[in-house]
């Protein structure tokens, strides 16, 4: 189908994603003018899959010199998706952040370089999953590529029954991740992305550390301790999680337990050092596994795109052109909502909305001009969403 496509008219070929890959493209390079491709739809109707289509068929009309940098472009989705998407109800690979990809290009059409920006990471999923969900896929990748490598003991990861940051409906027991090939041959999938795209051993290794230390964390447990000023002093009952961590992290164990045991209260200008209750420390506990996914998964993007950058063009070259795909998880209403379906909605609603004024209000003000009369269309714009933005 690749090759139907390529400069030729919309009508001489049934409707497909490449035609409007070939469409940006041949507008881009005709009139210099950056393009952006908005792929909209609830969760599940298949918007990361066609970003997948886009994305292939625009390396094709860039044709790249460098097949090396062409290969680079194709595997950044396999790479950024095992980090950002995960298994929900209605999706068994469901967009849990915001992607907008820029392919860069000369002014004669070929493509140069790439860059991801990111938005709206689901956080939250590192620590906890509805029922019937699942983890970020990563997780599940590099737990069951590291046994079969006989590697889980270097990266102090328990052999005997799953992390709690992974136990779920799905996860009860190793086995059951082992058991499942499609995990393994991911694993040797993204293991083979780094290493096209250009990421070291030793940048590999870091990661597999963070993402390790994240597991373990979510692993330390802790116990209430009475003493002479409070009933409910936190003191962390399984060590053996906590000097896991600390290590995975190169820091001291000691420094990681007074960080999530206690806390530092300014007053009058003198520091206070106060302990923390169970409730607060394991608040702070899980707080720092989301702030080191958060933060892991950036620098990831970051790499990423100082990898893909168009070296022979120095920063903000005007000659420079761009296609833009954004790629958001959709719509979302499951039987039980949480804040994060309230951002995913609300990014969904403006998106819905420019889709509304591009297809509908432009359409029909070309409309607007002397000629034969046509039937005036109007559509429900209700305001709540404006008072939520205010």
């Amino acid at each position: 189908h690749s090759k139907l496509y390529i400069g030729a008219k919309r009508a001489a070929n049934p409707p497909h994603i490449f035609a409007m890959a070939d469409l940006g493209y041949q507008s881009m390079v005709t009139y210099s003018t950056d393009q952006c491709i908005v792929i909209s739809g609830e969760s599940g109707a298949g918007k990361t899959e066609s970003a997948h289509l886009l994305v292939q068929q625009l390396t094709v009309l860039g044709k790249a010199n460098n097949k090396t940098l062409q290969e680079k472009i194709l595997q950044v989705n396999n790479l950024v998706e095992a980090f950002g998407n995960a298994c929900t109800i209605i999706n068994d690979n469901s967009s849990r952040f915001g992607k907008y990809l820029e392919m860069k290009f000369t002014p004669s059409g070929a493509v140069v370089g790439a860059q991801i920006s990111e938005y709206l990471l689901e956080k939250s999923r590192v620590i906890h999953q509805a029922s019937g969900e699942k983890n970020f896929h990563i997780f599940y990748y590099i737990y069951t590529g590291l046994a079969e490598k006989k590697k889980l003991a270097h990266y102090k990861l328990p052999e005997d029954k799953p992390p709690r940051y992974l136990q779920n409906d799905h996860i009860r027991t190793i086995q059951d991740m082992m058991n499942n090939s499609f995990y393994k041959s991911q694993y040797e999938l993204i293991e083979q992305c780094f290493k096209v795209i250009g990421f070291t051993m030793e940048q590999l290794g870091s990661i597999y550390s963070i993402l390790a230390a994240i597991l373990n964390v979510g692993n330390i447990e802790f116990s209430s301790v009475a003493t002479e000023h409070q009933i409910d002093k936190s003191h962390i009952s399984n060590h053996a999680a906590l000097e896991n961590s600390a290590s995975l992290l190169c820091i001291q164990a000691d420094e990681l337990q007074e960080a999530l045991t206690s806390h530092c209260v300014v007053t009058r200008g003198e520091t206070i050092i106060r302990p923390n209750t169970v409730e607060k420390a394991t608040d702070v506990r899980d707080a720092m596994a989301k702030t080191l996914y958060g933060r892991l998964f950036s620098w990831i993007v970051n790499r990423i795109n100082s990898l893909l950058k168009n070296e022979a063009s120095p920063s903000g070259n005007g000659d420079e052109l761009s296609i833009g795909i954004l790629d958001i998880f959709g719509f979302e209403n499951f039987k039980k909502n949480s804040f994060e379906q309230l951002c995913i909605n609300i990014a969904n609603e403006q998106i819905q909305f420019y889709f509304n004024q591009h297809v509908f209000a432009w359409e029909q003000a070309a409309f607007w001009t002397p000629g034969p009369s046509h039937p005036s269309l109007s559509t429900h714009d209700a305001h709540c969403f404006s008072s939520i933005k205010e």
